[in-house]
């Protein structure tokens, strides 16, 4: 081996400081530069596997602050439910973990008839409907029995439900439910369907009921001809056969044999979720379906009038939604969750009406508490990401908070950027914490599980159609860690082949897996096979 010339000097001829500093300056150790290359190599071999397929990958790991691997690290790429964690990131930067969300019912007037019965909603987006029947129950304890009339404040929210690019899909699948000031069961509703006496009809359970859920039931329980139509929640309905059937489920026969029996989901031309049963039921098991509420915001007030006539209290019919009168005595509040315990079920288990419901908060706390629609939401985040993060304007885009279908653009470089900022910062660490665990819970309980890196990996899952993707930390022996964002999506589809339906899609499982088997790259190089 050649030796170096500085190392032919004599130390007599040159002072040791001199010799330090050409030591400083002498270019770094070809080995050392191997070993990096190498570790690059391995770390993004199987990502450069999935790209060689045709998806469109953006990846960046990061040791002690230092780029360890990147691949198309700019690459602006849908990022799915990543997303997320860029919500609850701006939510407690901007309300702090323990901010709470009360729902408070209200009242003018004294005595068992009050004239205004008041409801000022918090944008809560855990509220259940056992909570409002507990106010409901409240109200009746104070010594509540008629009320002139029910009002229900905006809140913290404008009257539009619907998040941006929810409008992909017309499906009624709960994961694409809507969010309002006042709202429960997160914007949804669960159908149990069971089998009745022979030849009666089937029997129905809602999971909450309102004016803005019907049901008919013109099903019938196998064993006798059939009995009359039942109706349930309300009648009249205008129908609307332009709105597609979002969802349906039948039962079959012994053999295999097809039956007439169908559920159906549409929703009619006054924004009303109609649920449809017709044909035999012969299932021995309930069919059990859950459905978003087109109208999640007058759903909760249908279910609040409904639990305070159960409760003894008659509520005199008038409008569901108006301006907050003057003059009133607080009766019931329920006090909510903290945001560190919302991030909880939005982080863990990908909840999407919860994440919508928070960065609308995050918007109403930087507009001054005044009822926010969805796009201040985004414009704080946005801001927050710029200003806070110092993530470059053009590495994001945002106009959800949850990551559904197509809203949100991010590159890796970003996504790392930001689970660095959460690290450094003491706010940080409860977005940290309630991230999925590999092996252990959430969208990670089964991913990586019999695995090194079994309980290792703290990170948020993204997965859509064509998108699957994943940023986190991989906590190492001894306190260290690797922070890392990989974003696969499908290849890149011209319009043309969009209008033919002839767009490549992305190979989910084989993304996972090549994110996966990048990660234990990670683990082998930096904490060795365990």
């Amino acid at each position: 081996m050649r030796e170096h010339p500085i190392r032919q000097c004599s130390l007599g001829r040159i002072s040791v400081a001199w010799f330090l500093f050409f030591l400083n300056i002498l270019p770094a150790n070809p080995v050392m530069a191997q070993d990096s290359t190498t570790l690059s190599d391995a770390i993004l071999a199987p990502l450069k596997g999935l790209e060689a397929g045709g998806a469109r990958v953006g990846a960046v790991f990061v040791k002690d602050g230092r780029e360890v691997a990147v691949q198309n690290g700019d690459l602006r790429l849908n990022p799915a439910s990543v997303s997320k964690i860029f919500t609850a990131a701006v939510a407690v930067q901007l309300m702090g973990p323990d901010m709470r969300f009360p729902t408070v019912v209200s009242a003018i007037g004294d005595g068992p008839g009050i004239e205004v019965l008041l409801v000022t909603p918090g944008g809560d987006p855990t509220l259940e409907a056992a909570d409002i029947e507990a106010l409901a129950r409240c109200v009746r304890e104070k010594g509540v029995r008629f009320v002139g009339e029910l009002v229900v404040e905006s809140g913290p929210f404008t009257s539009a439900s619907e998040p941006p690019a929810y409008d992909r899909k017309d499906t009624l699948a709960p994961y694409r439910a809507g969010v309002a000031a006042l709202q429960i069961d997160r914007g949804a509703v669960t159908l149990t369907v069971s089998a009745g006496r022979p030849g009666g009809p089937v029997n129905v359970a809602l999971s909450s009921s309102s004016d803005r859920i019907l049901v008919e039931n013109g099903a019938i329980t196998s064993g006798n001809p059939p009995g009359p139509k039942a109706s349930i929640g309300g009648s009249g309905a205008k129908r609307n056969s332009a709105t597609a059937t979002s969802a349906a489920v039948g039962t079959k026969g012994p053999k295999g044999r097809n039956t007439r029996f169908a559920l159906s989901a549409t929703v009619d031309a006054d924004a009303r979720l109609v649920l449809k049963l017709t044909g035999t039921f012969v299932s021995r098991n309930p069919i059990v379906q859950s459905f978003r509420v087109p109208d999640p915001g007058g759903h909760a007030v249908g279910v609040f009038r409904r639990a305070l006539a159960t409760a003894g209290v008659q509520v005199k019919d008038g409008p569901p939604l108006a301006a907050a009168p003057s003059g009133l005595r607080v009766l019931c509040t329920r006090k909510g969750p903290s945001l560190r315990e919302v991030l909880l079920p939005m982080l863990k288990d990908s909840i999407n009406p919860i994440a919508e419901a928070v960065l609308r908060l995050a918007g109403a706390q930087s507009s001054g508490g005044k009822p926010v629609g969805f796009s201040e939401g985004a414009r704080a985040l946005v801001s927050f990401l710029n200003q806070r993060v110092g993530i470059p304007a053009g590495s994001v885009g945002f106009s959800n908070g949850s990551g559904l279908y197509d809203a949100n653009v991010v590159t890796a470089r970003a996504a790392v950027s930001l689970v660095g900022w959460l690290r450094k910062n003491p706010v940080g660490e409860v977005v940290l914490q309630a991230l999925p665990v590999s092996g252990v819970d959430g969208t990670l309980k089964r991913r990586l599980k019999g695995t090194s890196l079994e309980g290792h990996v703290r990170a948020k899952t993204g997965t859509l159609d064509d998108a699957v993707t994943l940023a986190g930390t991989v906590d190492l022996p001894g306190g260290g860690f690797v922070e890392f964002a990989v974003l696969a999506n499908a290849p890149e589809c011209r319009p043309e082949a969009q209008k033919r339906g002839r767009c490549r899609a992305l190979d989910r499982f084989a993304a996972r897996k090549a994110t996966d088997e990048a990660l234990l790259q990670v683990w082998n190089a930096f904490a060795g096979p365990r």
